[in-house]
């Protein structure tokens, strides 16, 4: 998938789960490596899906994903990750690497709380006091 056309479908998706289950603290998509034929790991925090059980929560996003329409687009997932907003892991990236509304961040070779980030596009990482 395009560079450009990825990012637009990861702004959509965004939007609509801003709309459903927002405010969105954490919105990242990992993969191994540069390149979008690579298989990838959605990783999302927002305060309504925190009220909703792990399994419940990925249900959720998985249906958005879904319905969200370019089977190009969530065919290369191979997970998706729904994390409390105040887990660990997002405060941790919400305090070390802050992204403006229109702006996408890459990150490459990155750890963070102990995990290594290979390479990520970060859509969204707000604190929960900042949305």
């Amino acid at each position: 998938m395009d560079h450009e056309i990825l990012v637009n479908q990861l702004r959509l998706l965004l939007q609509r789960l801003s709309d459903k289950w927002g405010p969105v603290t954490l919105f990242m998509l990992n993969t191994f490596g540069p390149g979008f034929a690579q298989p990838w790991h959605l990783i999302v925090s927002a305060q309504k899906l925190d009220m909703l059980s792990r399994s419940d929560a990925i249900k959720e996003m998985t249906k958005l994903v879904r319905e969200h329409g370019n089977a190009s687009f969530w065919r290369p997932l191979i997970r998706i990750t729904v994390l409390k907003t105040q887990d660990p892991f997002v405060r941790s990236v919400n305090a070390s690497m802050q992204v403006s509304p229109n702006e996408i961040e890459t990150i490459s070779d990155a750890t963070v709380a102990g995990f290594e980030i290979p390479y990520a596009l970060l859509v969204r990482s707000q604190s929960v006091a900042a949305v």
